[in-house]
């Protein structure tokens, strides 16, 4: 079996080889001059909105990275303490610590959020019904740095519906929410963006946190980007200087980049397993689904899913009094098992199991067991291995043509 050099993980859940063997590298980063200008405009819009000195400290923080590719968030939390480290002050908010931990998987631990510019599209404005600053004098600050940033590649992750934008220009950059179609969309502006439209992070991490679809579509949007931008660099004649990025060390035949048409473009082909995530997410986020499990659920909704993976039904498992001794008898079974019907029902286990069986005897043991098992699944669900050649390029092609371009 081919080893594959990415994290085994990210955000709460293990994942298979068909998500893990698309982590590259990225392009290593060149300082901006004018980055500075925007930290300068954020400072000034803080101080004119009286804004305390920790919290637009804390904006230039994150917006203080590399200007190649830019998150999109929606606005500060409200409960925000601006006091720690930047270190704690990400930790400690589990959207913030969501995108590092994405950034850090997309780029096999090369990039982190301190590399990576995060804005606000509603900055330094935590209360949506604050009168000062308005929405469209926020809206004003993302366009102006936008423009000073002139990211290659930026993932939205926010959208308009409690604060309508009726700026043009930032409207464009726009999230596409959970399950949308497409994800990558030109920018039709001076440097030509691509923007991977995402959904924001708490949505997996805190609203749907049992549902392992959205950490896995969020985790594609953010490869995604940094493919992207991986393409765009090895195709960007500013970058002729450097032997490793120019134009020259191109394959002969055009034909080896995924590209859309016949001109140089950043269009990728999406994986065709993604399809089956896209609209299963987006048919789960209009149903109400948990947030936190009494622990007698939770334990009920473990066993459920081991006699699912199993393919049994309860009667046929023979009765334990103690639970914690009926659920390792089935975790052994599942680890003498031959299970290869994709990381899904693995990853929901996982989520419960990390979160309401660390007083198990066993928990270690059952947590590297299941990392184990999802990490050798080839796909996410059963039977979407397939590929359908009439469909063009796919991401798995985008990463052997990134290979040849030999841009690490």
């Amino acid at each position: 079996m081919e080893i594959i050099d990415a994290p085994l993980g990210c955000l709460n859940i293990p994942l298979p080889r068909c998500i893990r063997k698309l982590v590259k590298v990225p392009p290593v980063p060149i300082y901006n001059p004018c980055d500075e200008h925007v930290l300068n405009l954020i400072r000034n819009f803080g101080w004119k909105y009286g804004r305390h000195k920790n919290e637009i400290q804390k904006a230039c923080d994150l917006a203080t990275g590399y200007s190649d590719l830019v998150v999109i968030l929606e606005r500060p939390a409200r409960n925000h303490n601006y006091s720690p480290d930047f270190n704690k002050f990400v930790a400690d908010c589990r959207t913030l610590d969501a995108v590092d931990k994405l950034i850090k998987f997309a780029t096999n631990k090369t990039r982190s959020i301190r590399t990576v510019s995060v804005f606000d599209a509603l900055s330094l404005k935590p209360n949506e019904y604050d009168e000062r600053p308005t929405n469209d004098e926020c809206y004003s600050l993302v366009e102006k740095m936008l423009t000073i940033k002139k990211p290659k590649v930026v993932i939205c992750c926010w959208s308009d519906r409690n604060a309508k934008c009726s700026n043009r220009f930032v409207g464009r950059f726009i999230g596409g929410g959970v399950g949308r179609q497409p994800i990558r969309v030109d920018v039709d502006i001076e440097w030509g963006p691509v923007v991977i439209r995402s959904f924001h992070p708490a949505t997996a991490v805190c609203y749907r946190p049992y549902n392992p679809d959205y950490q896995i579509l969020l985790t594609y949007h953010f490869i995604a980007a940094f493919l992207e931008l991986a393409i765009s660099v090895a195709t960007d004649p500013e970058h002729e200087s450097d032997p490793a990025l120019a134009l020259d060390q191109l394959p002969t035949c055009l034909a080896l980049l995924p590209i859309a048409d016949t001109e140089l473009s950043h269009g990728i082909e999406e994986p065709l397993w993604l399809e089956q995530i896209n609209t299963r997410s987006k048919s789960s986020i209009k149903k109400k689904e948990k947030s936190s499990y009494e622990y007698a659920e939770a334990y009920s909704r473990a066993f459920d899913i081991i006699y699912n993976i199993l393919g049994e039904g309860r009667t046929q498992i023979i009765g334990l009094k103690n639970p914690n001794d009926a659920i390792y008898l089935l975790l052994q079974r599942l680890k003498c098992s031959t299970y290869e019907n994709g990381s899904t029902e693995i990853s929901k286990l996982y989520l419960l199991w990390q979160e309401y069986f660390k007083c198990h005897p066993n928990y270690e043991w059952g947590l590297d067991l299941l990392i184990d098992i999802a990490n050798k699944q080839e796909w996410i669900d059963p039977r979407d291995g397939y590929r359908d050649d009439s469909r063009g390029y796919s991401t798995d092609d985008m990463v052997e043509a990134l290979e040849k371009l030999q841009i690490d």
